[in-house]
């Protein structure tokens, strides 16, 4: 803490790196529950933590670099909609209903519709989207706390999406209009609370993309995205085609100085059928290495003594043929771009899921044999 009471770029990087060690714990052992076959509504709610926790990750990336502008990809509305339904859930035990929605405003149930469909492609990252519309849902359950509807309707309009957001509660009053996307305002009196349009703005601003009251005559508050279009397909991995037709399953040393992440990543690596061992930091990673034939190590950016990727040079340097990844929690994009492709193979952020592990060994096969090939 700074001698003014405020937290310094040096402390709060700090906490922003503890707090992605811990989402990356999360995502990868609720990604290892998913793979145990559980029953449907406890496959949902795992698929929404690891969501979840994906988005405070992005969340976090934003508040280190204090821009949204280094977000970047096309995001699916219709999947987001859908994400951000599966993360804002009414009430403990409940979930928003996608069909019959004709009931309408049935007691103690939440219905969503609309006209929506998959592959309508916004330039606006998936982070950006997701949140705002979080917020948005998270409003308007408050303003139907015993049931009611929000219907979603997407339409075109030259080169951007208008998503038209109509819920069924009391509406916003006259003398408020002009107010709710003032930073502070809350309609509930609580000015601590009253932070979220306004912050919604802002995060869209910099993509192009505007946040607006809509005019409706149907009862309740209508809020419009107008968000751009693009053609351009989001990259999603296919864990299926990853686990089904890529039989690349090496030795693997994964080195990280924090226990749980190591542990959880040397449990995600076994389930995915490789050999695997761990190391705190370099010296004992140095010590481990003789022991067993790798052909990928896993290397934390962060460790005590000498950094990861200082680390990843000696390795490179000795061993040429070696796949090498370097993660980070500290959302250090200059060092992973700077290693990549001149020191080490492979980059990853946290927090880590088991979708991108299963990724970076469909990517770390094909190098292999491509080298191979080479040789």
């Amino acid at each position: 803490m700074s001698a003014h009471g405020k937290i310094s770029a040096k402390e709060l990087a700090a906490v922003v790196h503890d707090v992605r060690q811990m989402l990356a714990v999360i995502t990868g052992r609720a990604g290892l529950l998913r793979r145990g076959a559980p029953d449907q509504n406890t496959e949902k709610n795992l698929a929404a933590m690891e969501v979840a926790a994906t988005q405070a990750g992005d969340i976090l990336s934003r508040l280190l670099s204090a821009s949204s502008e280094k977000s970047s990809g096309s995001t699916d509305i219709f999947g987001a909609l859908h994400q951000s339904a599966a993360l804002m859930q009414p009430k403990p035990g409940t979930a928003w209903q996608v069909d019959d929605v004709d009931q309408g405003l049935a007691k103690g149930h939440w219905f969503l519709g609309g006209n929506i469909s998959a592959g309508c492609l916004t330039s606006v990252p998936p982070s950006i989207v997701l949140e705002v519309l979080n917020n948005l849902l998270l409003n308007a359950l408050g303003v139907m706390p015993d049931g009611g509807t929000l219907q979603a309707d997407l339409t075109r309009v030259q080169d951007q999406w208008v998503l038209r957001l109509q819920d069924s509660g009391p509406g916003i009053a006259p003398e408020q209009t002009e107010k709710i996307f003032e930073m502070g305002f809350s309609s509930s009196g609580d000015s601590q609370r009253g932070i979220g349009l306004a912050s919604c703005r802002d995060l869209l601003a910099p993509f192009g993309a505007v946040l607006q009251l809509g005019k409706s005559d149907q009862p309740g508050a209508c809020f419009e995205l107008l968000l751009p279009h693009t053609s351009e397909t989001p990259h999603v991995p296919s864990p299926e085609k990853v686990e089904d037709g890529d039989s690349y399953r090496p030795a693997v040393l994964v080195v990280d100085d924090d226990q749980a992440v190591r542990e959880m990543l040397k449990d995600v690596f076994s389930e995915l059928g490789c050999q695997v061992k761990v190391a705190r930091d370099a010296p004992a990673a140095t010590e481990i290495f003789p022991t067993a034939s790798f052909e990928m190590v896993v290397i934390d950016q962060t460790l005590p003594g000498i950094s990861g990727l200082e680390f990843a040079e000696g390795l490179r340097r000795k061993h040429p043929q070696l796949v090498l990844v370097l993660i980070s929690g500290w959302g250090q994009e200059e060092i992973l771009d700077k290693a990549l492709g001149s020191v080490v193979d492979l980059v990853g952020e946290k927090p880590i899921t088991v979708e991108k592990v299963q990724e970076m060994l469909h990517q770390a096969g094909a190098l292999q044999r491509q080298r191979l090939k080479g040789s």
